[in-house]
């Protein structure tokens, strides 16, 4: 320390400049506190975006379109990167980062247990989305049928035969006559603004889960107003999307007004990714080890193909 004897300091690989082992204590809870923060962002980050891939995925497969439109991607990809980044890589350290184990070099970033929560959370954002697709036309009484967008524009003839090709139903689209007062192109576009909103909440609520990224760490609330960018994040997502769903920016995101009743159903389908998360924190450890995962963050993707080797091959010579 600084006011150890000149024979400790001259042996000795660090010396600390006051005699406070506290800043020490408070230096180490930040170093680890960065490492951890990369990893609640990434194990937010891939999820939502595997999550995204199947579910676009799954309703090109059986709606003929895809769920999620090109505004509301944007959005989704606003929510996953930028306020994803603000919201969970500001956070400060908590108390138990000091119980961690040291990390050495050579470990994963993404390591098993995080990859344990973003299949899973994966898998569980894809059931709760096959049920709302599939059934939440019966469930919220949106009854229509896959023959009309959520314009009420002609997808499908009435023998489920598409009556003309994407390209020219691209073009003959402004001339096209829109039956948006159809009942059934207003249960369509109900159905859809519900599938966002839904995948939205299940989005949000996962959020909350990766503020903890330990193995057995439940508590997704610990000290929750510890950091303030992550509130104000939160908060600008659900009134951003209350907004999308009252009609008051609905334009932009191509959704229709919903009923409180709905609107709270879908938070509350969100929500049940909280338990969705405490339910995998609770699978064995030998589950954990049985995970194939094999990708290495410690090398870039292909560094080992053909075309990588051709270029390190070019560029020595």
């Amino acid at each position: 320390m600084g006011s150890g004897a000149a024979l400790a300091k001259d042996k000795a690989s660090m010396i600390l400049t006051n005699n406070s082992f506290d800043s020490c204590l408070r230096g180490m809870m930040w170093g680890r506190n960065i490492y951890t923060n990369v990893k609640r962002f990434l194990q937010f980050q891939v999820a939502v975006n595997f999550s995204i891939l199947i579910v676009i995925l799954i309703g090109l497969c059986f709606m003929f379109e895809s769920p999620l439109q090109a505004a509301q991607l944007l959005w989704l990809n606003l929510i996953m990167d930028v306020l994803g980044a603000l919201a969970l890589a500001t956070s400060p350290p908590l108390t138990t980062v000091v119980r961690q184990k040291p990390q050495v070099d050579g470990n994963q970033i993404i390591d098993k247990v995080i990859w344990r929560q973003i299949f899973g959370i994966c898998l569980w954002n894809v059931m709760v989305m096959c049920i709302i697709i599939f059934f939440g036309k019966f469930m919220f009484g949106t009854i229509c049928t896959n023959n009309l967008d959520a314009e009420g524009n002609i997808m499908k003839d009435a023998d489920g035969i598409t009556e003309q090709t994407c390209v020219e139903a691209w073009y003959s689209r402004s001339t096209q006559t829109s039956n948006v007062d159809d009942p059934e192109a207003i249960n369509k576009k109900r159905h859809l603004t519900i599938i966002f909103n839904t995948f939205v909440f299940l989005c949000f609520f996962n959020e909350f889960n990766c503020r903890v990224v330990g193995a057995s760490d439940f508590n997704v609330f610990t000290k929750f107003f510890n950091n303030w960018i992550f509130i104000a994040c939160m908060a600008f997502i659900f009134i951003v999307q209350w907004c999308v769903c009252s009609g008051l920016n609905s334009w932009i995101f191509s959704t229709t007004v919903l009923t409180a009743q709905e609107f709270w159903t879908c938070v509350i389908w969100g929500s049940t990714s909280l338990l969705a998360s405490v339910l995998l924190k609770l699978t064995p450890e030998s589950f954990v080890d049985k995970i194939p995962v094999t990708i290495d963050d410690n090398k870039a993707i292909g560094e080992d193909s053909r075309i990588m080797k051709i270029y390190k091959t070019a560029s020595k010579s």
